[in-house]
């Protein structure tokens, strides 16, 4: 399953529709509720839900889940900081500002890995379990969070693929005024 969502990034055209289909490959293949990935600001103050996969029955919530302040959920960057993730096969065990957020969704059972680009926080890859508790084994975390780390290698191509032809877009209009 890895090495089809790692080939689907070969190429980086279409991103955001690769990005959907490889979001409900791993969904489907874990059988779970929801896979999402937020994205921060440029300032790390907020954070925003830009793809999301659910499964049958599950209601999206990517149009409620923009523009979150960290600041009401100050847990969240705490557990990505000191634990390496957030992972609770029962959300009511969690912090209020975490259960606060996450019970409204209907969310029962959660697992959510950081994404890092150049060494900086950038945003998270979330796994939602809405149908019943779920204990997450140590093979889902670590299929997880192999998933995570192709999103983050697709991430850091689609950034420097965009710098690079900024870069010569840039050479090429100072070529043209000389």
């Amino acid at each position: 399953i890895l090495a089809e969502i790692a080939m689907t990034f070969v190429s980086l055209a279409d991103f955001d529709s690769k990005m959907e289909k490889v979001l409900e490959v791993i969904g489907s293949h874990t059988d779970v509720s929801r896979v999402y990935i937020f994205e921060d600001d440029e300032g790390g103050e907020t954070t925003s839900n830009i793809y999301e996969w659910c499964n049958k029955g599950i209601t999206p919530q990517i149009e409620q889940l923009q523009n979150i302040p960290y600041e009401v959920i100050p847990s969240w960057k705490k557990f990505f900081f000191e634990e390496g993730l957030v992972c609770s096969g029962n959300v009511s065990g969690l912090p209020d500002d975490l259960r606060a957020v996450l019970e409204p969704q209907g969310i029962l059972s959660i697992v959510s890995f950081p994404i890092y680009l150049s060494g900086e926080f950038f945003g998270f890859v979330g796994f939602h379990e809405c149908t019943c508790y779920r204990p997450w084994s140590e093979s889902d975390l670590n299929l997880l969070k192999a998933f995570c780390g192709i999103i983050s290698n697709a991430y850091e191509r689609v950034l420097m693929e965009r710098s690079l032809r900024d870069s010569i877009e840039a050479a090429q209009a100072a070529n043209r005024t000389k």
